[in-house]
């Protein structure tokens, strides 16, 4: 008896040697590394941005960030045209009427990839009255049609096409020497 027992003990002991060292007891666990995603990095940084849109000596820096914001995104998140339009509007107020122009039409775009269509032609649409605004007429005129065309959409609903037409027309009868912060506000007003 006490021959078989002594066999089964070694039986075990040689069981247990050959197990996996997973199987064995319990192990430590790894260390875990959480790393904070490009999403919520990009949120407090649009967050951080709203905060200085107050400020008109902070505008081109809150533009700026807001810039960041929306390239940290993804292609897929739509809060990317947001930020950009936003930031549009941060650098026409600051006098940057070219980067103005340049995030509203990198906002129409970025719409239009994820089926924006309302987004897309009323960002189109800012970008080409600030094209307006600096002499660029024919760069006005193609941003319009973008957003012509847009409006044509049979994606919208009668609603929405009334109010990108609208806001079509309130752009198209904004005089560019009067163009002010109320008069952009009104233009870009939902």
């Amino acid at each position: 008896m006490q021959r078989s027992t002594q066999l089964l003990a070694a039986a075990i002991l040689t069981s247990v040697a050959t197990l996996p060292a997973t199987a064995t007891a319990q192990q430590p666990l790894q260390p875990v590394n959480v790393v904070v995603g490009a999403n919520a990095a990009a949120d407090s940084l649009h967050s951080a941005a709203l905060r200085l849109n107050d400020s008109p000596r902070r505008y081109r820096r809150a533009a700026a960030m807001h810039e960041r914001s929306a390239a940290m995104r993804d292609a897929a998140d739509p809060q990317a045209a947001r930020c950009l339009v936003e930031a549009g509007r941060l650098r026409y107020y600051a006098g940057d009427r070219m980067g103005a122009r340049e995030a509203f039409t990198e906002a129409a775009e970025r719409a239009q990839a994820l089926g924006d269509v309302v987004g897309a032609a009323n960002a189109y649409v800012y970008a080409g009255l600030m094209a307006q605004y600096m002499g660029q007429h024919a760069e006005a005129t193609a941003l319009g049609q973008r957003a012509e065309l847009l409006a044509s959409s049979p994606l919208l609903s009668a609603s929405q096409r009334v109010a990108i037409t609208s806001l079509m027309a309130r752009a198209g009868t904004t005089r560019t020497a009067s163009l002010t912060r109320g008069t952009l506000d009104a233009a870009m007003a939902p």
